[in-house]
């Protein structure tokens, strides 16, 4: 079983986007993703939680119905601001002030943190497929 930054990983991987900001090259969305799993697990050491344990199923199918690159992406980024799948937001009983990962990374909400980096990022992917 694998938690959800390694899947939005793994699915960002087989999309192959990366995006280019005023023609520099940004990181790769995907390792990005595999960037804030690792920082979890060091954190966490698991990162599954029980939630996306149980919707995985769902969460596929839902994934695999989607037909075009923009949809698949709109999806993910809906799966990567779901709190209800992050064990950091579990683990502090969704109270940044406790947050180890916040504390390490900085606050989800915050411009600089890893996390609003990775969600910048895949923002800044779909709107250059929108153009």
């Amino acid at each position: 079983m694998i938690g959800k930054w390694k899947w939005i990983g793994d699915k960002l991987k087989e999309l192959n986007i990366n995006p280019i900001s005023d023609g520099v090259e940004l990181l790769d969305l995907y390792t990005q993703a595999y960037d804030i799993e690792y920082a979890l697990r060091e954190i966490h050491g698991n990162t599954v939680t029980l939630e996306f344990k149980h919707c995985i199923n769902r969460i596929e199918k839902s994934y695999e119905c989607k037909n075009s690159l923009m949809s698949k992406l709109e999806y993910i980024q809906l799966i990567a601001r779901d709190n209800i799948y992050c064990i950091a937001c579990i683990e502090s009983r969704y109270n940044c002030n406790n947050c180890k990962f916040a504390e390490m990374y900085g606050k989800c909400s915050e411009n600089d943190s890893m996390y609003r980096k990775f969600y910048d990022s895949l923002r800044y992917a779909i709107l250059q497929i929108e153009r």
